[in-house]
């Protein structure tokens, strides 16, 4: 954009007067890029307005010279009674983090705290134990003799007696089962699982065996 001499001046006038570049640009009728380009290129007649830093706040909390040893012996007594730091720092009239300075600053006075730690609570495993097996017919030695799985304390349970959340590994030797008169283990099951826990590993381990 071209400037005149007397667009740069009128820019100018509304600069010093405390006008942002959006309200001369408003003013000019030009975008606000136009106006802090010509500022940027002619600063002898566009100051920069100088920002006045903001007065620093004093720190909060007692001043050094503040801390008598009175005030230091109370806030020790009180530590040493297991008050909290909050607390002291109230009764001292200082932050926490000035009464934070003082106890990391005078161990004399603030000895660490010892804690009492926890004993760690062992968490009992929820896994059910392993079923003990004895067999129902310690005559049979045949491999196929299934009987030698039944659960020591459960009643067997004929097949067709059987409900929906019934363990049904039979307890039969393979050569004489009985079809529906089947004996099976019977034993509460998990969801709708055809075994038990027990069974259920029974049936696990002897399909790693035939894969092997």
């Amino acid at each position: 954009m071209n400037w005149d001499a007397a667009e740069i001046r009128q820019a100018a006038k509304y600069w010093r007067s405390g006008l942002s570049g959006a309200q001369i640009a408003k003013q000019m009728g030009v975008t606000r890029g136009a106006i802090l380009g010509l500022a940027h290129r002619n600063r002898d007649l566009f100051p920069s307005a100088g920002k006045k830093a903001a007065p620093r706040k004093p720190m909060s909390g007692r001043k050094p010279s503040q801390w008598t040893e009175e005030i230091l012996t109370a806030a020790s007594r009180s530590w040493k009674a297991g008050a909290g730091i909050g607390e002291i720092a109230s009764a001292a009239g200082a932050t926490r983090a000035a009464m934070l300075g003082q106890i990391h600053r005078r161990r004399d006075l603030f000895p660490i705290r010892k804690t009492k730690r926890q004993p760690k609570q062992r968490i009992k495993s929820s896994a059910p134990a392993m079923p003990v097996f004895e067999p129902a017919c310690p005559s049979v030695q045949s491999v196929n003799d299934l009987s030698r799985f039944q659960i020591a304390g459960s009643e067997p349970v004929a097949f067709i007696d059987l409900g929906r959340r019934q363990c049904r590994f039979p307890l039969e030797c393979m050569e004489v089962v009985s079809g529906p008169q089947t004996l099976c283990c019977g034993a509460k099951t998990e969801d709708l699982a055809s075994y038990c826990v027990g069974h259920r590993r029974v049936m696990m381990r002897a399909a790693m065996e035939a894969a092997e």
